[in-house]
């Protein structure tokens, strides 16, 4: 595929809800390209986002990593917490299977430079070729990077290292985005799945909100995502309070709950939002300092210096890392066995989990890939229904879905990534530290 940026089809169904306006949905999309033409943009996306420290520490030649790649906090000590390596030897790695991100775009650092199948961009910076789909904030490319990067000469590698990304931009540099940007690029989700093959849909924000008109029309559209068919991973979100915000509200979802692991173990965290008991997390993995790509001249990356690691590499602490993570498993899964059903992929994810907390803190708490791959490929007949528990003996499981949304709770403070609101809305993570 070549580097021009073309307008897709365009979908009557996104037009609704567009804010502005206008004939069309503000959205450029930028399709895989060679890694050369990737890294080219590095550069210039660096002079654009400015900033005194990146800019020095893109002169400092080829990148030199300091941390060992298994300590604490890197991906391949997160994958060896979730039973990946297991799961990679077996021979599943996420190949076939696209996620979509709806999130603040990728950057072209090399770890991704072949992953991206194709950029779209609702923001304000489609309209400048070297922005365009191009993560100038620094969440977006983190989370790729924890589902999917792939470098060995660093030592990275995502927990799904050769799935594909479908990247959905639609936070610019501030952070900030329009909630009815939200629904669009879900709805986009929706509309080319078939298209792109996207199998699994990666929501890491929160969106409390006090209009319940907006508040319906989101949950409208993650409801639609589940419907079509696709597994909905979502954060639960940073409050450390009482209530899931959406869209971890919505039962058609997978929520995320954030746990640390420690030399004794898994332990709660105090940022991670809680269930209520009626709507609570589904499962929970690590999210607290995971040590994931950096991008030079980001908004992160400038205003958070806490965060750097290395030349290649930035800490990131929230709900988000988790459901990213979380996103890396599906894949896993559905490479096992295609023909899953998103309701089989979260119910095997909970049987595969080892209880760490109560219920309305972790859910099922922190799932094993390899238990859950096990269970979604070794033939036992499934009823299509829903199913929970801990465990399964191989009998066929029944049940009814879930139904019916709520929203709660407040957006994240304190060492936010930036403090910006989106219109209400908030990214779900916790810090850049």
């Amino acid at each position: 595929m070549n580097s021009t940026l073309d307008r897709p089809d365009t979908h009557p169904e996104l037009l609704e809800f567009d804010a502005r306006g206008g004939d069309l949905p503000r959205h450029e999309e930028r399709r895989r390209t060679p890694r050369g033409a990737w890294a080219g943009l590095v550069a210039a996306v660096a002079m654009i986002a400015g900033g005194a420290v990146a800019m020095d520490r893109l002169d400092d030649g080829p990148a030199t990593p300091s941390v060992a790649a298994d300590s604490p906090g890197s991906l391949s000590a997160l994958a060896a917490q979730l039973d990946v390596p297991a799961a990679w030897g077996n021979g599943f790695t996420g190949a076939g299977v696209n996620i979509a991100m709806v999130d603040t775009g990728v950057a072209p650092v090399d770890a991704l430079a072949d992953k991206v199948v194709v950029a779209v961009d609702f923001t304000d910076e489609a309209a400048d070729a070297t922005t365009a789909g191009i993560d100038t904030y620094g969440h977006g490319t983190h989370l790729a990077g924890i589902v999917a990067a792939d470098d060995p000469t660093n030592g990275i590698s995502g927990l799904a290292p050769e799935a594909g990304i479908v990247s959905v931009k639609v936070a610019g540099r501030d952070g900030s985005v329009m909630p009815l940007d939200l629904i669009n690029g879900i709805d986009w989700v929706v509309a080319n799945a078939d298209r792109y093959d996207i199998s699994v849909l990666s929501l890491a924000f929160n969106a409390p909100t006090t209009d319940p008109a907006t508040e319906q029309m989101l949950l409208d559209a993650v409801e639609r995502a589940w419907d079509a068919g696709i597994v909905v991973i979502t954060a639960a979100g940073n409050d450390g309070g009482v209530g899931l915000t959406a869209p971890a509200s919505s039962r058609s979802s997978i929520a995320v709950a954030s746990v640390e692991a420690t030399e004794y173990g898994f332990e709660i965290t105090d940022f991670s939002s809680m269930g209520d008991g009626l709507r609570n997390p589904d499962v929970a993995v690590p999210g607290k300092s995971i040590q994931s790509l950096r991008v030079p001249g980001s908004y992160a990356d400038t205003e958070h210096p806490e965060g750097y690691v290395d030349e290649v590499r930035f800490k990131g602490t929230g709900t988000s890392q988790s459901a990213a993570a979380v996103a890396a498993l599906s894949a896993l899964m559905l490479e096992a066995n295609p023909d899953l059903t998103n309701d089989q992929v979260r119910d095997a994810l909970v049987s595969a989990s080892t209880r760490v907390g109560t219920p309305e803190q972790t859910g099922a708490g922190v799932p094993s890939a390899l238990v859950a791959i096990d269970l979604v490929s070794d033939g036992v007949s499934w009823t299509g229904q829903a199913w929970s528990g801990q465990a399964w003996s191989g009998q066929a499981w029944s049940g009814q879905a879930w139904s019916g949304q709520a929203w709660s709770g407040q957006a994240w403070s304190g060492q936010a990534w930036s403090g910006q609101a989106w219109s209400g809305q908030a990214w779900s993570g916790q810090a850049w530290s």
